[in-house]
């Protein structure tokens, strides 16, 4: 068992590498004999539970970009992406993810919560991108709050499933 822990962002999970060979599994601790139905049963629910952290993120850098729009002499004011425009994908976005779940709470679909998911995921990507850009070098210092954003909007696309992965299932 080897720890990955030299990760660029956030490592939420104590990811490990892990290697068995010759090991016996009791039968109490297999989950399923059928690999696939399990995940069926259970991607759904995982992917729900990754939806909230982009949303977070999401309105975390747009919250960010506000406090700044009147710095630096109003030139965050030409910058292409503003608060406005974000937040109201961002609220479109939030309210498809609740009446969803009111809909199907008890009929998750994997194929609408893997689009849900990448929407919000790029959503996310470019929120933290134009915080960045709005608070300058300010936002580009290690331990500032735009900079953990942006490190945890590149670990939602790159948890699994990632990005990649995402566009190819919904392809």
């Amino acid at each position: 068992m080897k720890g990955k822990n030299d990760y660029l962002g956030i490592n939420g999970s104590a990811t490990y590498v892990c290697r068995f060979d010759n090991c016996f599994v009791p039968d109490h601790f297999v989950l399923s004999e059928d690999a696939d139905a399990f995940i069926k049963k259970v991607r759904p629910t995982f992917l729900l539970y990754q939806i909230p952290l982009g949303l977070g993120v999401t309105g975390a850098s747009i919250e960010s970009i506000q406090r700044r729009q009147t710095k630096q002499i109003g030139s965050n004011h030409y910058l292409q992406v503003q608060p406005d425009e974000l937040k109201a994908i961002y609220h479109k976005q939030r309210k498809s993810v609740y009446d969803y779940m009111e809909a199907h709470v008890d009929t998750l679909e994997w194929q609408t919560l893997a689009q849900i998911r990448l929407d919000v995921t790029y959503l996310t990507l470019r929120s933290v991108e134009a915080s960045m850009l709005h608070n300058g070098g300010a936002g580009y210092l290690n331990k500032s709050q735009p900079a953990r954003k942006l490190r945890e909007a590149y670990f939602l696309a790159n948890l699994t499933p990632t990005v990649k992965q995402l566009e190819k299932i919904l392809a």
